[in-house]
């Protein structure tokens, strides 16, 4: 059985599928950016 990539629900067990919001996404990249300068700065 094929299932909509949008569809937020599976149609046959009704399990409600993960979904990540855009403002944790872009917490994690400056967190990322801010450990990386972090030690940018301590080894060079």
């Amino acid at each position: 059985m094929n299932i909509a990539a949008k569809d937020t629900v599976c149609p046959i067990c009704g399990y409600e599928f993960p979904t990540t919001s855009g403002s944790l996404r872009w917490v994690a990249i400056l967190l990322l950016a801010a450990i990386l300068f972090y030690l940018l700065l301590n080894f060079l």
